[in-house]
């Protein structure tokens, strides 16, 4: 009955990912893999749902034009505002509007659509008839960056999730001091910990090689030499910004893929130096902190709109086997709390269509949420010092990746979180 009921959904999403075979993984697909999502092999009924979602397509973070001369002036439609808000940093009604092109970083038609599409999977699968387990519809928590790409992406998917004709709340803290994403304004120590990643002599040596060879490679696709030294174009991250934007896009001035493809990998593996499981803790306390209180006192479905270096970050930091690939647009990842006849509560996390293996709870497909409230403890030594203190959740260059083989990249989403962060140094609020 459950194969049946979900054959329609299975369809549509095999179709919208056929129709995307073309592009890089990092451009997403419909569902964003949620339609893995499988009720639990044992008896228990379901008690909340948290998504931590990556917003959708959206248009580049600068101009183009210097890393691919065609797309300079090139015009990104976007499907209009997001929210009305009373101010920045506040509690916002959601509302749509109307724009004919977007601004720098804003949310694509397509993204727009993807969010729509996540938001109807994860109906089907929380509320549907023989879905996963059911939730109740009138129990929606939103919480965002304060972008206009995540505040919109919130909108697209809490509308398709539970259709209303009412306007919906949506928390999303003032941007320059949020934590939601790798934040040295509010964690002064996420900076220092970045520069001492990169200054390691193994980093510093395989990184000249791999992107020395990507630079020659590049060369005749955008026109000249590339630098990818650290201090310009945030360290390659424009140019995979717009290389990866213009061909998630199928735009004429996108690069060949073999170029995309290799920009994506050399960036990976470059930054995968960085993400050890101190920096990832480091990262995501506050994050997991409001997932573990959620797990214990809320029902329904929480949502929080995030982005790329977010959701990478959180999965080193919960999980076991996250292989390391870049998050596409709209990935979520989805955390489960189930109540079991007997009373006791329990977690699944799934990411990319699959359920993970969460740290602290090898080889169970339902973790108890003691078990996880012990695995996750470090949640309450996080500190943010400039020099952080022995013992604390420091990374230390010579500490190995989290999971061997993991291999993260943060360019794109770091170069957006900074950019927003110098126009917020330089306007009286977000952009």
């Amino acid at each position: 009955m459950l194969l049946l009921t979900a054959l329609p959904l299975l369809t549509a999403l095999l179709t919208a990912a056929l129709a995307s075979a073309g592009t890089p993984k990092y451009c997403g697909r419909a569902g964003s893999g949620v339609d893995g999502l499988r009720a639990p092999q044992t008896e228990a009924s379901l008690k909340s749902v948290q998504v931590v979602a990556r917003h959708g397509a959206r248009a580049p973070v600068a101009d183009c034009g210097r890393w691919l001369p065609a797309a300079a002036g090139a015009a990104w439609t976007c499907p209009g505002e997001a929210v009305e808000g009373v101010s920045s940093g506040s509690t916002y009604r959601l509302r749509s509007g109307v724009k004919d092109e977007c601004g720098p970083g804003e949310l694509l038609e397509e993204g727009f659509a993807q969010h729509r599409a996540l938001g109807r999977a994860l109906r089907e699968a929380y509320w549907a008839p023989g879905a996963v387990g059911k939730l109740p519809t009138d129990h929606i928590t939103l919480r965002s960056s304060d972008l206009p790409r995540t505040r919109r992406s919130a909108e697209a998917l809490a509308d398709a999730f539970a259709p209303s004709a009412d306007p919906r709340d949506l928390r999303a803290p003032a941007f320059a001091t949020d934590w939601i994403y790798p934040n040295s304004n509010e964690c002064p120590a996420l900076a220092a910990l970045e520069r001492a990643a990169f200054a390691a002599p193994a980093f510093v040596a395989r990184n000249a090689s791999d992107l020395g060879a990507l630079a020659t490679k590049l060369a005749p696709a955008i026109g000249g030499p590339v630098d990818f030294g650290l201090d310009d174009g945030m360290a390659g991250g424009h140019l995979m910004d717009c290389v990866a934007a213009a061909a998630c896009a199928r735009r004429a001035f996108a690069p060949p893929r073999d170029d995309v493809d290799a920009l994506i990998a050399a960036m990976e593996r470059r930054e995968a130096s960085k993400l050890t499981p101190r920096y990832a803790r480091t990262v995501t306390s506050p994050l997991v902190a409001a997932l573990r209180a959620r797990l214990v006192n809320s029902t329904g479905l929480s949502v929080f709109l995030a982005h790329d270096t977010t959701l990478m970050p959180l999965l080193v930091a919960l999980t076991t086997d996250y292989d390391g690939a870049w998050a596409p647009y709209a990935a979520a990842v989805v955390v489960e709390t189930w109540t079991r006849p007997g009373g006791s509560d329990a977690v699944r996390v799934a990411y990319d269509g699959a359920y993970r293996t969460l740290a602290g709870c090898p080889g169970q497909e339902l973790c108890p949420v003691d078990a996880f409230l012990a695995a996750t403890a470090w949640v309450r030594d996080r500190d943010c010092a400039v020099a952080p203190r022995v013992g604390s959740l420091r990374v230390d260059a010579n500490e190995a990746p989290a999971n061997g083989s993991v291999v993260v990249a943060f360019a794109a989403g770091a170069a957006a979180a900074l950019l927003a962060n110098a126009w917020m140094r330089h306007a009286s609020g977000p952009r």
